[in-house]
């Protein structure tokens, strides 16, 4: 876990809270329950749009976590660290192509730090992308109000620039059909 988050860290200068690491070791969990492949890619995604969908449902993110354009969509290099951390615990293998979790119980050792609702909707979330391949998830990814936002101002792959949640539509009631 420690080198995953270091990985975050030095994306995203700064340091990820406690809740950050939980949330990202659950996804992980959900992900990998079934043997779905959980790399670098679709864990920062995934991460990504837990927060869209938060944010749209509740005006908060879940994570701490800064979101970039940068590259292949929404990123934050902490996830590096974070993935380091879970190698030296045994989770991940040394490999993106290892990564199938060694813990079945993973999945609910750190919920306790997320609220009933935000563990819904990274359940719901989930639900969504496990089924994704690199192509789907990005364009996912990249359907979103923030990337669609920084792709109206033409920034490019390479280029690096913050991602406006304030692009986001409240609703009151459900999540997203774009997420859901």
């Amino acid at each position: 876990m420690h080198t995953l988050y270091n990985m975050f860290e030095s994306i995203f200068g700064q340091r990820l809270d406690q809740k950050t690491k939980d949330l990202a070791t659950y996804i992980y969990a959900l992900l990998t329950e079934n043997n779905k492949r959980c790399d670098i890619f679709f864990l920062t995604k995934t991460l990504y749009l837990c927060d869209v969908a938060s944010y749209r449902y509740t005006g908060n993110k879940i994570t701490n976590l800064n979101w970039k354009w940068w590259d292949f969509g929404p990123f934050d290099n902490r996830i590096y660290d974070y993935r380091k951390d879970l190698i030296h615990k045994g989770v991940l293998g040394p490999s993106d192509v290892e990564s199938k979790t060694k813990h079945s119980s993973i999945s609910y050792v750190h919920i306790q730090r997320l609220s009933d609702l935000e563990a819904a909707i990274t359940k719901r979330v989930v639900l969504k992308v496990k089924d994704l391949d690199f192509n789907g998830l990005k364009t996912l990814a990249y359907k979103t109000p923030p990337m669609e936002s920084a792709q109206k101002k033409g920034l490019k792959p390479g280029e690096k620039a913050p991602l406006d949640f304030s692009t986001i539509t409240r609703q009151e009631i459900g999540l997203t059909s774009q997420i859901s």
